[in-house]
């Protein structure tokens, strides 16, 4: 059985001691894709990203401005992006907006159009980082009529949001939230299986029976057995599917 975590922070302070352990259990049950989101912010973090890539064949970097961060925005970042290795950076983000943050939302949405036309131009999807803020997401992409798809991380709305991402080709993921919430769990049972890529987040929003501690890949299992259960399918045939759905967004010029 393979699977794919598609969106993780293993630089994370939360793994300083042990991240090589980490890593090793995330292998030893069948997690063979990592995707390690980078804060381009952060040139230490990229530089320890890089190194990861170096040292793991299955990590991947997604790299780009967290809307915390959006004020640290500069036009030399796009520059950054080229130090990567084209097979390892697989997509721009996470990137979005959140208005639960002290970050005026002028700025998060500024920041955030000029990362979908960095993805443009690199031909790159995006992972997207959406908090109570589907309508004003939906209408900048529209607006900036972004051909390529992505995907919305750790989703957190309803079936009629979801609905409207799904329509213009993204894909929804979801985290170990979806083993305690009912709203995630609704609109999981209704999102198509081609559509669903799954993800630990890490070391954040671990699922039960470890809600409440460090996250870690490894556990993306827990979030496999409870979408297998929703949609009625073996649990071989669930890491099947989302695993290819992680391919096919992340990796299919690869």
């Amino acid at each position: 059985m393979v699977l794919a975590d598609s969106h993780a922070h293993l630089l994370d302070d939360f793994f300083e001691k042990d991240l090589e352990e980490v890593v090793e259990r995330a292998k030893n049950i069948g997690v063979e894709y990592i995707n390690n989101c980078l804060e381009l912010t952060d040139n230490e973090e990229i530089e320890e990203g890089l190194e990861l890539t170096k040292k793991y064949d299955s990590i991947f970097l997604s790299a780009g401005v967290h809307p915390f961060n959006a004020k640290d925005w500069n036009n030399g970042l796009e520059e950054l992006l080229s130090i990567f290795p084209k097979d390892k950076l697989i997509a721009i983000g996470e990137i979005g907006i959140d208005p639960t943050y002290d970050v005026h939302l002028e700025i998060q949405k500024e920041t955030f159009r000029k990362q979908i036309q960095i993805a443009k131009r690199k031909g790159l999807p995006i992972i997207i980082h959406c908090r109570y803020s589907f309508e004003e997401v939906y209408q900048i992409l529209k607006e900036e009529s972004f051909p390529l798809q992505g995907v919305l991380h750790t989703f957190s709305g309803t079936w009629k949001e979801a609905e409207r991402f799904l329509d213009i080709g993204f894909y929804i993921s979801f985290s170990g939230v979806l083993t305690y919430s009912k709203k995630a769990k609704e609109v999981a049972l209704k999102t198509p299986f081609d559509r669903i890529l799954i993800e630990t987040d890490s070391p954040y929003l671990a699922p039960i029976p470890y809600k409440g501690q460090r996250n870690e890949p490894s556990y993306i299992l827990r979030t496999v057995e409870e979408l297998s259960r929703l949609k009625g399918s073996p649990i071989e045939k669930t890491a099947e599917i989302t695993t290819e759905n992680f391919i096919s967004l992340f990796l299919k010029e690869q």
